[in-house]
């Protein structure tokens, strides 16, 4: 007899209010390292006014937007809405 199938529970469709809070403190982060919008911007992979408006709070956020900001901290997309510290510092 093999083990019985016990399902996770769904998970909400695209981020939840945790991992929006997650993925803005990375972009602070991102922000202070790089010290401008644009150039985190084009670290994240998205235009300057879709991150600054995530960061502001007046945009929700999707999955994409979330997995450019892991990579652009060096992170994987879970550790990064995990809350994990990003991976990448500031060359010296």
């Amino acid at each position: 007899m093999g083990r019985a199938y016990i399902p996770k529970p769904p998970r909400p469709e695209g981020l939840i209010a945790i991992d929006r809070a997650n993925l803005r403190a990375l972009l602070r982060h991102l922000h202070r390292e790089m010290g401008s919008w644009v150039r985190v911007a084009h670290a994240v992979g998205f235009r300057r006014g879709v991150v600054k408006a995530f960061f502001d709070g007046e945009h929700e956020g999707h999955v994409a937007l979330g997995k450019g900001i892991a990579r652009a901290c060096g992170l994987s997309f879970q550790d990064a809405i995990a809350g994990l510290p990003p991976k990448k510092t500031r060359a010296a």
